[in-house]
């Protein structure tokens, strides 16, 4: 299978400097736009793969570029923060019903509680508390 990858930066800009801008296509489109890094290039990487036939694990090799891998070993709180909201979301299609601003409200009030309870999580870690609520 062939990828297909676009990649530009941005120099002697003042107030972005070296912007990357990264198209690459697997089974669909990705976008990256970052200023982490202003190199790109493949790595070789090893993934552990099941054959049902033999019954049993071996590791293939595999190519990723290294943005795509810097950005999954360092996403940081927001992304986390928007899994946690995906996975626990409570909001069904009954708020569809109502006026088109309870789906921005819905939105915020699941955010705040999401990010409190990660900020509730590291206060805890932070002060090496033992409490009853499960820890990220």
């Amino acid at each position: 299978m062939r990828h297909t990858v676009k990649a530009a930066v941005l120099k002697g800009d003042a107030v972005c400097k070296d912007l990357l801008a990264v198209f690459l296509y697997d089974t669909k489109p990705i976008y990256f736009l970052t200023s982490a890094t202003s190199q790109l290039y493949w790595m070789k990487k090893e993934r552990q793969v099941y054959d049902p036939k033999r019954k049993k694990t071996f590791k293939i090799p595999f190519y990723r570029l290294n943005i795509i891998d810097f950005h999954n070993n360092n996403m940081g709180n927001v992304d986390l923060a928007n899994q946690l909201r995906n996975v626990y979301r409570y909001d069904s299609s009954w708020y569809r019903n109502y006026k088109w601003w309870w789906a921005i409200w819905w939105w915020a009030f699941q955010l705040l509680l999401t990010n409190s309870y990660v900020l509730y999580c590291k206060y805890h870690k932070m002060m090496d508390s033992k409490k009853s609520i499960k820890s990220l």
